[in-house]
């Protein structure tokens, strides 16, 4: 318990503590919502660069789930922005899981059409690092929820990694690269929300 509220920083007043969340919270608003149009550009890039290059059920496939990622992203910029958001930390975990699975269809997609040259470890590797750097700033005071969601990330990378039945060194190797990522931008957001 005490390792716990070690890491785990609070205020001793829950008043307190509550009002430092609400107000870390909204004050990460604008910068959650830039993030957001900076998502719709990189989707946005891929819609329009996967006619060019993929063959075309590749490239429809990868545009449904771009759309789909774009109307999650564009649901999550409102959604940021409600009065009620603060209050509700477990909403970016649901928003980043959604957006995790889609992502998963897309990259998988990505990797079948073959036009990039990266095996599937690779993709699914890199899009979640991306991905849990877009998380860090949006878990604004939110330090638990952002820790329990670096785990499912490097538990969904592990099990991608099993499910392919990649041979050991690959698989280990690729889990070394992801992990420790995964555990600094933790760490770093852990920082941010030093107390």
């Amino acid at each position: 318990m005490k390792l716990a509220a070690a890491v785990f920083q609070r205020f001793a007043d829950p008043a307190t503590e509550a009002r430092y969340a609400s107000e870390q919270r909204r004050a990460q608003v604008k910068f959650i919502r830039a993030l957001m149009v900076i998502g719709v550009l990189m989707v946005s890039l891929y819609i329009v660069i996967n006619p060019l290059y993929a063959e075309l059920r590749f490239a429809a496939e990868m545009l449904g789930t771009s759309l789909l990622m774009l109307v999650l992203i564009g649901f999550y910029y409102w959604y940021v922005g409600q009065p009620g958001y603060p209050g509700k930390r477990w909403v970016d975990v649901a928003f980043f899981f959604a957006i995790a699975a889609v992502q998963f269809f897309f990259i998988r997609t990505l990797w079948q059409s073959g036009v990039t040259g990266w095996p599937f470890y690779a993709i699914i590797c890199y899009n979640q690092m991306l991905l849990l750097a877009y998380a860090c700033l949006a878990f604004a005071a939110a330090v638990r929820e952002f820790f329990f969601w670096v785990f499912v990330t490097i538990a969904y990378v592990v099990a991608a990694l099993l499910v392919l039945d990649l041979p050991a060194g690959v698989a280990i190797y690729t889990a070394m690269f992801y992990a420790p990522f995964a555990l600094l931008v933790a760490y770093v957001n852990w920082a941010i929300d030093d107390k």
